[in-house]
């Protein structure tokens, strides 16, 4: 689940205000970044460099990090944010949050 973006200027902002849980490093999908916002959490997949660090607050529009376009994943799709968002305990459709131009 999730909606794959592109950010015109490539910085990737922060969709809600919350706290950086955790940043992954993974071979398939890069670097993960993830916000938590009470008990939701939104996964920012296919980043690079971290402008956040775990533990720490993000202002919603706050730059987060770059769009990558070395995802291994999703290489044929060029530089973009693969984003997943975990509301209530259930995937959930991140298209009302977007204030970005959905790339694909």
């Amino acid at each position: 689940d999730g909606t794959d973006i592109c950010y015109e200027n490539g910085d990737v902002l922060a969709l809600c205000a919350g706290t950086v849980e955790e940043i992954s490093q993974d071979d398939r999908l890069g670097c993960t970044i993830a916000v938590r916002t009470g008990e939701d959490i939104i996964r920012y997949m296919g980043v690079e460099e971290p402008a956040v660090r775990a533990g720490g607050r993000v202002d919603a529009g706050e730059c987060i990090a770059r769009q990558s376009d070395r995802v291994r994943c999703e290489a044929h799709l060029g530089a973009h944010v693969h984003i997943e968002a975990v509301i209530d305990g259930e995937s959930t459709d991140i298209e009302p949050l977007l204030q970005t131009k959905t790339a694909y």
